[in-house]
């Protein structure tokens, strides 16, 4: 069975979490192939670039920034072009769906069924460096207030939280 358009499934939409999000326009069963992430393909170094560039002009007008998403050590898609609606999809610490990568490209899949009308999430997965830079709206159970990947959140509340305050 081909997989449908993604158009045919989501649509960009003002968001309650950040700015713009994607948001199921049907029904969408759990496993099911979503969207691919689609960009430019570009290095560690040009990475590293942009993402400090990005993130700096980003901070001064509180909006999104990165639009970038790590497949491999050293290869990486620059999601900052018009085409691509998976940019989108906002960061939550209880995400709906997830990003696999599958022959160098990155897709979004449901984790489980998903309602018409129902924001699109993933755990964006960062460390806790790139986690204290990007505050977290999400407002789930185990939130600690900033976008970072599950395996560090409790370490952050324990160890580097109390001494933020």
């Amino acid at each position: 069975m081909a997989t449908p358009t993604s158009t045919t499934l989501i649509y960009k939409a003002k968001s309650k979490l950040h700015g713009y999000g994607l948001f199921a326009k049907v029904d969408i069963k759990r496993g099911q192939k979503i969207i691919q992430y689609i960009g430019k393909s570009i290095t560690y170094d040009e990475c590293d670039e942009i993402t400090s560039r990005r993130y700096k002009s980003a901070a001064a007008e509180n909006r999104a920034y990165a639009f970038v998403f790590q497949v491999t050590k050293d290869y990486f898609i620059d999601g900052n072009v018009p085409n691509n609606l998976a940019k989108f999809i906002n960061h939550s610490c209880n995400p709906n769906c997830e990003s696999y990568i599958y022959r160098r490209e990155v897709w979004i899949r449901a984790l489980r069924p998903l309602k018409a009308g129902e924001e699109l999430t993933f755990d964006y997965g960062f460390d806790i460096l790139e986690g204290i830079a990007s505050p977290c709206a999400c407002g789930e159970r185990g939130c600690v207030g900033y976008v970072m990947d599950k395996s560090y959140r409790s370490y952050f509340k324990k160890h580097v939280a109390p001494l933020m305050e």
